[in-house]
Order: C-alpha cells, then structure tokens, then sequence
C-alpha cells in the first residue's frame, strides 16, 4: 500500500486534440513522496496558478493507465484518486496536467472509471487435482461461449 507518491505537475506545454488527446510536454514540477492524505483539490490548483504561472485551471487533469486522461473536478474525485493510489503498491508518481482559460477543453473520462482500469490480482486455492480443474474449466468456458450466443 503507497502513503507516498511523487506528484508531477506538467506545465507550459500544448495539448494535441486530434486525432487523439495528447499533450506535449515542456515541463514539469515534482512534489516528491508526497503524502496521500494531505491531497486536495485546491491545493492542486493553487500550485499550478501560484507556483507554476497558469492564469486560471478550467480542467485538472491527470493521466491514467494506457495514456487516458481523467477530469479530476473536485475534493471527491481527489479521494477516489487517493483510493486508486493507495491500493497500487507499483504507482509510485501520478502526472497532473491542467486546460488553462483561453484554450480548448479536453475531452477526458470521468475519474470514478479509473478504478477500471486497474487489475486486480485474486490468489486462489483448490484441492482438486489438474483434470479436475481441466474439466471444470472448459464446462465454464462452454456455458459462457454458449450463453453469449445465445
């Protein structure tokens, strides 16, 4: 379990709209082994418009597995944030990317689908031997290709 992350704050760089979001970096600023419990939504925002020279954050973004970008819009999506964070023992940093006023929206998945994406590992026990197991694994695949058919 992470009580700390190293927080990077992406700034001065462009968002690329089509043919998919992405944004190209220019640079970045680090809170190292920050402490989960202490992230907030306007913390956030106040570093990007104090410390980092934005004028105004009209989207906070941070970036998810398989490079999507997730709108983080308040202290409540923060807590799912941290929940993700905490649980994934290999996150060790999260990337934070903001829209500034004057350019365009960008198009993002709610933060709640990032636990979605995060795979979780179940360790299982039997004590059945492995043509037991065989058999049992292909009357389960047969009923799920047959149910999807049907």
């Amino acid at each position: 379990m992470n009580e700390k992350v190293d927080v990077v704050f992406n700034c001065g760089g462009k968002w690329a709209l089509t043919p998919q979001v992405n944004y190209i970096k220019k640079l970045t600023h680090i809170w190292k082994e920050y402490d989960l419990d202490l992230l907030s939504y306007i913390d956030l925002c106040s570093e990007y418009t104090e410390q980092l020279c934005s004028s105004k954050v009209n989207q906070l973004l941070c970036l998810g597995p398989f490079n999507k970008y997730y709108l983080v819009e308040g202290d409540s999506e923060i807590r799912t944030l941290q929940n993700v964070l905490s649980t994934q023992s290999n996150v060790l940093q999260f990337q934070l990317f903001v829209v500034e006023e004057g350019e365009d929206y960008v198009t993002a998945l709610d933060i709640s689908q990032l636990n979605e994406h995060f795979p979780i590992t179940v360790d299982a026990v039997t004590d059945c031997d492995s043509s037991q197991l065989n058999e049992f694994l292909s009357i389960t695949v047969d009923t799920v290709i047959n149910d999807d058919i049907n």
